[in-house]
């Protein structure tokens, strides 16, 4: 913590500086803008691990546990000229503890281990480039735009591409070009993932071999006078090139429609709001054992609707929602029918708990059920936004309860189970807020059972509830 800390000062102060030194060239227009983002969070998580309270009859039956996460962004942002932009944020994230105090020597002093002795690259917390990004703005005096390097690339409510800003964040290396209208947006991307190659089958032809990459294109439409509609339209491809995993490649083909009411006069025109967005997948693999191809298929969707009541201060909402992961039904065929989530903005989504969330339920796991996700709420936002509180209820079920796993059995699935999330957030001054809240899951007997969390000598599923207690503080400027 305290070099993040340290470093986050030695760039402050170095970018700082930057105006000052670019302002002394009076050839150039340059204009710089710093930023920085500081979250620190205390957590405190129990029965993640057997949905068992503690016992002292049982010994190591308890798995509550706390620890503070945090994450420390600081990036400056330069206007080179009328067209080009350049963006750097700097990043380190970890927990508090996670390294000794003593970072400036070790025997033999090589001077790149910390102060628990690990090398650069293996430390429990490390800085390193969140974005690098060059932006081509106007290409040519149209509405074509180009950004190069390391970038967010999120879109709509990050179903399929999102930030995850509420931990660590989610970014991509390549290129992605937009083309701007008057009431649409075009866009198109190319990412490589994970730049790999596989020598475990000696299957290595060369660099790059067994890459993984993301491409696909976005269209987006803008519509309405007084009830302002927006849709967006995607094609998405990933392709796994390796062998080992059995070089996967799915096409994700989706659209996007939502309406948001996040003013006085939106409310005041029509107080509804809703988000509908559904996708399919088509794609193929190979099976890295028996050489045999298996073809990929899956389809998500997600709806919500929301009525608003709102003042010159307040705003309330109610809202109603559902999410469907589709399962496979049979394992022993040739065809997997799961959902396969790309890059997914997951907290929340499936409760704060984010226990039924950090389970794969796609065509690779070992429970392929896929999953439904039924939800309501209600928010509320008081005093221009200074005072913000939410609750939402969420039933969890398998989206297959039964699945074929051999030619003479059938693997029956039950329910999940219900889950309470209560929040709050107090702006304490314009750019310091803080936060509180509470994830409550019980999972049902049949969950316990599925997940192997069953008492040893009595045989019957463990269902006490997982609890997630979070407060913490943001700066951002």
């Amino acid at each position: 913590m305290r070099k993040a800390l340290v470093m986050g000062v030695l760039a402050l102060c170095a970018m700082a500086a930057a105006p000052a030194v670019v302002a002394q060239d009076e050839d150039t227009e340059k204009k710089f803008q710093v930023t920085g983002d500081i979250r620190m969070r205390w957590e405190r998580l129990e029965n993640y691990f057997d949905f068992k309270d503690s016992d002292n009859d049982i010994p190591g039956s308890d798995d509550a546990f706390s620890f503070f996460p945090y994450r420390i962004r600081v990036g400056v942002s330069g206007q080179l000229a009328d067209n080009v932009e350049a963006v750097l944020d700097i990043q380190n994230f970890g927990a508090w503890g996670n390294q000794n105090p003593n970072q400036s020597f070790f025997f033999p002093p090589f001077q790149n281990f910390d102060g628990d002795g690990n090398n650069s690259g293996f430390r429990s917390s490390e800085t390193s480039i969140y974005q690098a990004i060059l932006r081509l703005n106007s290409i040519g005096g149209t509405g074509l735009s180009v950004s190069l390097g390391r970038q967010e690339s999120a879109f709509g409510t990050g179903l399929i591409l999102g930030n995850e800003d509420y931990y660590n964040g989610t970014v991509f290396d390549g290129i992605h070009a937009t083309w701007d209208f008057k009431s649409w947006q075009l866009g198109g991307m190319y990412y490589v993932i994970t730049e790999s190659n596989d020598f475990s089958n000696n299957t290595f032809t060369g660099f790059g071999a067994d890459d993984r990459s993301l491409f696909g294109a976005v269209g987006s439409w803008h519509f309405g006078d007084n009830i302002k509609n927006h849709i967006d339209g995607y094609v998405m491809n990933l392709d796994d090139r390796m062998e080992s995993f059995g070089r996967p490649n799915v096409w994700t083909v989706g659209g996007h429609w939502w309406r948001t009411a996040d003013s006085k006069d939106d409310v005041d025109t029509f107080p509804l709001d809703w988000n509908v967005e559904t996708a399919v997948q088509t794609g193929e693999g190979t099976d890295p054992g028996t050489g045999e191809n298996f073809d990929l298929g899956g389809y998500v969707f997600e709806g919500s609707i929301g009525w608003n009541f709102a003042s010159d201060r307040h705003h309330q909402r109610v809202h109603v929602g559902i999410l469907y992961e589709s399962g496979d039904d049979d394992v022993t065929d040739d065809d997997f029918d799961g959902w396969n989530r790309l890059f997914p903005e997951l907290h929340g989504r499936f409760g704060d708990t984010d226990f039924v969330s950090s389970i794969s339920f796609g065509p690779f796991s070992g429970v392929p059920s896929g999953v439904w996700a039924t939800s309501v709420g209600y928010d509320v936002s008081c005093k221009e936004g200074r005072h913000k509180l939410y609750g939402n209820v969420f039933l969890f079920k398998p989206g297959e309860d039964q699945i074929r796993i051999s030619d003479t059995e059938t693997f029956e699935v039950g329910d999940f189970g219900k889950e309470l999330d209560l929040g709050y957030t107090f702006m304490y001054s314009k750019h310091v807020s803080l936060e509180a809240g509470l994830g409550y899951f019980s999972p049902d007997d049949d969950f316990g059972e599925l997940l192997g969390n069953v008492d040893p000598v009595t045989e019957e599923p463990f269902d006490d509830p997982v609890t997630r207690v979070v407060a913490g503080a943001r700066v951002r400027f």
